[in-house]
Order: structure tokens, then C-alpha cells, then sequence
């Protein structure tokens, strides 16, 4: 273990066997039920001064091997990337750790950026989880009974937060939050990447490029009483191996965390947790947007055996939707889900490649109209989706739009 120059902790596991892996670990305890660590997690991902494109995660988990997350379990946001060692240049893994830490440490952001990510995507997708019943069961077995809940379980149940509370939560709080949890000194990775030099080196490059002028310091006023404990990380089943160890080479450092001090209060009911309104907002205008190629991924496309090869499969939600995917016909749901099937050995893979590189393919997740947006292969079909889309009336333009980008 050892410090980088900025204060970024870095433990070494000298076992890499076929992934390269890494994880940040963040202290962000969960202050009440506005999810404002889940809105802090989601602006990593957003923009950074070395990745300025929002959608350079989507482009990059469609067309590399690279496999990119984040989770915030309670009081603690693991971030997180994974590469095979056999599928590239050992660069490219420094790369996407540059991408997560530059993300991490950004403290500037616009009021667009936030309002697109918290009042549109993170707020679909609250909305998403309290239409399924298993979820609102969860909440409302801890409202009935709430003795039987820990302090660290009820921040786990509410670290995502709720549609209602969220629509209250302003930028200047966030940005208080990211500037106070997401401080350099406060960061800890862990990683097998096997040369200590290069990883310090990626980290100071990603510190050296946060412009040093103009930050602006916010200062959050109402911030229940907190307490420092232990708190032991576990593996997850939907974690590799890889990544599950290095969740536990952090635990054995048993170091201590900011957690909430006081008892959670469940409200009656669910109701003031519920905001069960549509937010209307205008289309984004895909054809009026400037096009923008992501940076990340730009080194992946130049490979011939990379490409289309990488589309990752179709999540298991979307083959429950339906039971046949149409080629070249957008089909929509009752739940404001659409897909847009293409036959796999139809498709130009430059063209897609190039369609999936650029900003304005990616707009209707990063301009906040869907909770999820993704491509992926299913069987000898590649599936274009989006989940609980706001401005699903209007994607029939859109998918018009894709299948003239692809036509020539």
C-alpha cells in the first residue's frame, strides 16, 4: 500500500492471473432519502476535464472488452473496471482507469448537467424501480418494522433515494456533496495491474488536468449528525472474481467510515417517498445536435477483431418484453420501453461502429429522457433499446434517423 502525491491511497495485489482489474472505494454516507450519493455516483461518469463526451462509458462498454461500473452499497461507492490481460495493450487498461479517477475527482459540472442526470435519468429510473412490486414490498416491510432494520441496512435501502425527495434535491447541495466525499485524500484503489510506476503516473496526469482556478466551494448546511465505524465490504454475486477479491483485499484494512449517527425515521407511508408525476421536458433534437466521437473507445474501433464483437448480450429485462424482435422496426411498450432490431450480417460494422461513436446516438440517455439506453446482441440480431423513455412518442423519429445513418 502507498500514497499517491495528491493523497489517493493505493493498494497493490500482486495476483493478476487473465484480468486486469481495479476498484475505487469512497466513503459517501447516505445522508437522508434524497439519494445523493447516487447522484454523486452517476456525475463520475458524466464529463471530466481528460473525458469531456458524456457518452463515452456507453460507447465504450458497446465496442471494447472493457467492463466498466459502479455500486454504492450503504455508505460506501465502488467504482470499478475490468479487462481481459489477452485483450489489449496494457495501456488501455491504464486508460480506463484514467477515465474512473478523472470522473471521481471532477468537482465542476454545469446546472444542465446535473439537472439531465438527476431530474432525468436518475429520476426514470427511481421511477422504474417503484412500479416493481418486489421493490415497494422491500420499503414497506422496513416502514412497518422498522426496529427490525439496522442504521447500515436502512442506508443501503435508501442509498439509491426516492423519486420525491430527489425532485427537492438542488445542485449546490451535490456539488457540496462530491467536493466534501470525492476529495483525492479520501479515495482508495485497489488493483492487480501489475506496474506500480504507470498507475501513480495515470493518477497524477488526471490531478494535473483539473484546472486549479474558479473552483467554487459549496458549503451543504443541513447535514445530520455523523459517526465513524467500521464496516466490512463483502463479495457480490454480480461481481467478477477478480473484482470480488480486490472488494476484499479493501476489507481487511478495516478502516473506518463516515455513517449516519442518528436513527432513520421511516415516513407512514410510502407516499412521501412516491412522486408519481411524468416531468415533461421538450425532445432533444438529435438532427440539430453537434456530432461528437467518443475518446475512449476511439482506440478499440481501429482494431478489425474488435468492434461489433464486443456488443454485450441483452439484459435479461428486455428478452422478458418481448417475445419476437422485428428487423428494422421500432416496437414500444405500456411501460415507455422501445427497441429497434437490425439483423446482425445486415449491418456495415464501420457504419454501426462509427453510429455508436457518435454523441448523437447516445442523446436520449445523456440529454436524461431514459433511464437506460444500450445496444447489444441477441442471438443474430443486434437490438438498439431504451427503458422507461420519457420521449418515447417521439422515437419513431429517431429510429428513422439510425436506420439512414446505417443506410449510407
Amino acid at each position: 500500500m502507498y500514497t499517491s502525491d495528491n493523497g489517493t491511497t493505493i493498494l497493490h495485489d500482486t495476483q493478476c492471473t487473465d484480468s486486469y482489474g481495479a476498484v475505487f472505494v469512497i466513503n459517501t454516507p447516505v445522508y437522508d432519502y434524497t439519494g445523493i450519493a447516487h447522484v454523486a455516483e452517476h456525475l463520475i461518469f458524466r464529463t471530466s476535464p481528460s473525458f469531456p463526451s458524456p457518452h463515452n462509458l456507453f460507447a465504450t462498454l458497446a465496442l471494447s472488452p472493457l467492463s466498466i461500473n459502479a455500486s454504492t452499497q450503504g455508505d460506501i461507492t465502488m467504482v470499478f473496471a475490468q479487462m481481459p490481460v489477452t485483450a489489449g495493450s496494457p495501456s488501455r487498461f491504464l486508460e480506463a482507469i484514467a477515465f474512473l479517477y478523472a470522473g471521481i475527482i471532477n468537482q465542476q459540472y454545469t446546472d444542465n448537467e446535473i439537472k439531465q442526470e438527476k431530474d432525468g435519468v436518475i429520476y426514470q429510473e427511481l421511477r422504474f424501480y417503484e412500479r416493481q412490486r418486489p421493490y415497494t414490498h422491500a420499503i414497506e416491510k422496513w416502514i412497518d418494522n422498522p426496529d427490525l432494520y439496522s442504521n447500515s441496512e436502512v442506508a443501503t435501502l435508501c442509498a439509491g433515494g426516492f423519486s420525491r425527495p430527489l425532485m427537492a434535491l438542488c445542485a449546490n447541495d451535490i456539488l457540496a456533496y462530491k467536493q466534501r466525499w470525492y476529495a483525492s485524500h479520501t479515495i482508495t484503489l485497489i488493483t492487480n495491474f501489475p506496474n506500480q510506476r504507470q498507475i501513480q503516473q495515470t493518477l497524477a496526469a488526471c490531478a494535473d488536468a483539473v484546472p486549479a482556478k474558479g473552483r467554487k466551494s459549496y458549503q451543504k448546511h443541513e447535514i445530520p449528525a455523523l459517526t465513524q465505524q467500521q464496516k466490512p465490504l463483502f463479495g457480490y454475486a454480480k461481481f467478477s472474481e477478480v473484482i470480488n477479491r480486490l472488494i476484499r483485499l479493501y476489507s481487511e484494512l478495516n478502516l473506518p467510515i463516515y455513517t449516519r449517527a442518528s436513527p432513520w425515521t421511516p415516513p407512514a407511508s410510502i407516499a412521501p417517498l412516491f412522486h408519481d408525476t411524468k416531468i415533461s421536458t421538450p425532445p432533444c433534437d438529435i438532427l440539430g445536435a453537434d456530432p461528437v466521437r467518443a475518446t475512449l473507445a476511439e482506440k478499440w474501433t481501429n482494431q478489425p477483431h474488435h468492434g461489433l464483437r464486443n456488443l454485450p448480450p441483452l439484459p435479461r429485462y428486455l428478452g422478458g418484453q418481448w417475445s419476437a424482435f422485428r428487423n428494422q422496426e421500432l416496437t414500444v411498450n405500456t411501460t415507455n420501453d422501445w427497441y429497434l432490431a437490425l439483423s446482425y450480417h445486415a449491418v456495415d460494422s464501420q457504419m454501426l461502429s462509427n453510429l455508436i461513436m457518435d454523441s448523437r446516438f447516445w442523446l436520449p440517455r445523456t440529454a436524461g429522457e431514459c433511464y437506460t439506453q444500450g445496444i447489444a446482441r441477441h442471438d443474430e440480431q443486434i437490438i438498439l433499446f431504451g427503458v422507461n423513455d420519457k420521449q418515447v412518442e417521439h422515437r419513431h423519429h429517431y429510429a428513422d434517423w439510425i436506420l439512414q445513418q446505417l443506410s449510407g
